[in-house]
């Protein structure tokens, strides 16, 4: 089991992060960049747990199901899927490249790292079914 999707320590041990609790994610009256750029990466975060949730739960069924050959491909295909989750993020914040420790670049960062994670839980959920379908069938 992987704790992480791809060495995101740099994103959770930010230091602005220890602010967190004194910002209020869910009032939805986040006035300031900084209180949003706390909530975004509070957001990913939670994206990425639910995502390593259901990535671990298909390694799971694989191993259980004794398809070692899926579980070794889907083992690549997250990691590559990470490496364009990553370069695809950077890409999306080219136009800030001047803006190397504004608050907007990292937002940028996260909502965008947050948006494709979501996109691919929906992904791996769907496959999960798929696979538990096959195990009924089978």
């Amino acid at each position: 089991m992987i704790l992480a999707q791809g060495n995101i320590d740099h994103i959770i041990n930010q230091e602005y992060m220890k602010l967190y609790s004194s910002v209020d994610c869910d009032s939805g009256q986040l006035s300031d960049l900084l209180s949003i750029k706390i909530c975004s990466n509070f957001s990913y975060q939670q994206s990425d747990k639910e995502l390593i949730s259901v990535y671990d739960s298909i390694l799971l069924i694989s191993k259980y199901q004794n398809l070692t050959s899926l579980h070794s491909q889907i083992i690549e295909t997250q990691r590559k899927w990470r490496e364009f989750r990553d370069s695809h993020c950077e890409l999306e914040i080219f136009y800030f490249e001047d803006c190397i420790n504004c608050h907007q670049r990292g937002i940028n960062y996260l909502l965008c790292l947050k948006d494709l994670t979501d996109k691919r839980v929906k992904e791996l959920r769907d496959f999960k079914k798929e696979l538990m379908m096959s195990e009924t069938i089978n």
